[in-house]
């Protein structure tokens, strides 16, 4: 997504990106440099329904979309100090939303569909007395 796809995303969700008030870039800037929660928050309503769509598009379930969006906006908190300006925070998203998506659909892939959980052992050891009195 870049260039017109990024201003028609924009629009779409109701932000004009000629607008006035704080671009993204400054947002993520305030938040890097004060912890400013509010900046925070902004940029995640503004972007959290393409990231949540970009992650959709990989994993073909709403709710494991819903966790690696959430996990975008984690990477995006941990590392906005480290974002250097070049393109721009939304186009950032969108890459490493679907980069997210890509590793947890791997992860989803290699586990077992249909565990079956009477095989699983049980603990070893005595069970404790609280736990015995609960069944």
């Amino acid at each position: 997504m870049s260039g017109p796809g990024v201003r028609g995303y924009l629009r779409a969700v109701g932000l004009d990106p000629a607008a006035p008030g704080p671009d993204d870039a400054a947002l993520l800037a305030r938040f890097a440099a004060t912890g400013d929660e509010a900046a925070f928050e902004v940029l995640v309503w503004r972007h959290a329904p393409l990231v949540r769509k970009a992650c959709e598009q990989v994993l073909r379930d709403r709710h494991a979309a819903e966790d690696a969006a959430q996990a975008t906006f984690l990477v995006l908190a941990r590392k906005a100090g480290t974002f250097a300006g070049r393109g721009s925070v939304v186009g950032w998203l969108y890459r490493v939303a679907r980069r997210v998506a890509v590793r947890l659909a791997r992860q989803r892939a290699r586990l077992p569909v249909g565990a079956d959980l009477t095989r699983v052992p049980a603990p070893e050891g005595p069970e404790p007395a609280d736990h015995a009195r609960l069944w």
